[in-house]
């Protein structure tokens, strides 16, 4: 086997065939890595692996070199997945065959730090296998959920196996929604105009959270790379990859789901609903359209993605961990590791005064 390392931007797009061939999620194919890198290249340099057998690209490591700081000031080398902290089920993309750990294993010599490992994922036992080996912490970060569709034979067979209290709610809500005028927008053709509406809805909801004391949640719209690497991927031509949904009451949008779709797959990828509408439980009553969607056209499975919120547990049948893989090597390595673990948030990043105080600014509207 001979391993490659890519770090020029057009022999990187060359992979893009060879590349979709290997992956196994819609958020690591390559127009949603590509355009994420688009954005947040500076500073940093790409580090593609690629494994070849017999002139045939068998191995994929979609990993770049970080150039950042640690512990606010000390400055740090990291090589890690390209799309981390904004895409789900991260793995190597390695063809399936009898010579899929040997891949593996040639790949993960490289390592220094991953993120967002899915138990879910293909190679997930081999993460497990060489994770003692190479040095590396394999700690719990955060849960995945999904629904399985193929489990039942129809949405209503699904919504019979709901929890009983859920079902009596979507049923309050379904009556509640009746008063007004609704109606579900989906679509393929998603324009800047689109995602003004959606990013300002979500900022509105942000808003609103903050003002109750929840300060957890982030907002991708904030953030200037986010931003544009979602205009860029979602505003483009290969519509059958993507879809904006829209929630409107009398004609307003009030709520949104942004979706990435692979071939069975439905990913939730981002949504929000204006708080001045949550009498009607809009998010509750868009999510079961979604599902009923994805039920008629015959995907496999509806994907929450990453995250612990109490909500997703009432959809779904199934879930996964996701797990953080840090190798702590050197004496810096070492001290950020443990620094991360023990020490306050506060005294780890730097403030992020700069979103609180458009968050907090009822006059601030996200524009392009």
């Amino acid at each position: 086997m001979i391993v490659k390392v890519i770090n020029d931007e057009i022999e990187f797009q060359k992979l893009r065939e060879d590349w979709n061939r290997l992956a196994t999620y819609s958020t690591n194919e390559f127009d949603w890595i590509y355009y994420w890198w688009m954005n947040h290249k500076e500073g940093n340099e790409l580090q593609v692996l690629v494994l070849e057998k017999d002139n045939e690209i068998v191995g994929i490591a979609s990993l770049y070199i970080e150039n950042s700081t640690a512990l606010k000031y000390i400055p740090i080398k990291k090589l890690t997945f390209l799309g981390a902290r904004i895409s789900d089920n991260i793995d190597f993309f390695i063809k399936e065959d009898e010579h899929k750990e040997r891949s593996f294993n040639t790949l993960l010599d490289y390592i220094v730090e991953f993120n967002q490992i899915n138990s879910c994922c293909p190679n997930f036992d081999l993460w497990q296998k060489y994770a003692k080996k190479y040095g590396l912490n394999f700690e719990y970060a955060v849960e995945s959920r999904k629904v399985n569709l193929s489990n039942f034979k129809s949405y209503d067979e699904y919504y019979e196996n709901l929890n009983k209290n859920h079902k009596k709610h979507l049923r309050n809500a379904n009556n509640r929604i009746k008063e007004v005028n609704v109606e579900y927008i989906f679509k393929e053709a998603i324009t800047k105009e689109d995602i003004k509406i959606i990013a300002n809805i979500n900022l509105k909801r942000q808003r609103y959270l903050y003002e109750k004391g929840d300060h957890t949640r982030s907002c991708y719209f904030l953030d200037e790379k986010k931003r544009n690497f979602i205009l860029d991927y979602f505003c483009t031509d290969n519509s059958d990859t993507k879809m904006l949904i829209y929630m409107k009451l009398n004609g307003v949008p009030i709520a949104y789901s942004l979706s990435v779709l692979s071939k069975n797959t439905w990913s939730y990828w981002n949504g929000a609903f204006d708080p001045d509408y949550e009498r009607y439980s809009p998010k509750k009553i868009l999510v079961n359209e979604l599902i009923k969607y994805a039920f008629i056209n015959n995907y496999k499975f509806f994907d929450f993605l990453e995250g612990n919120e109490p909500y997703k547990a009432y959809w779904t049948n199934e879930s996964s961990k996701i797990y953080n893989l840090i190798t702590n090597k050197s004496a810096k390595a070492k001290l950020i590791f443990y620094s991360r673990k023990f020490l306050p948030e506060a005294l780890l990043t730097k403030s992020n005064s700069a979103d609180i105080r458009l968050i907090m600014d009822e006059s601030y509207q996200v524009d392009f």
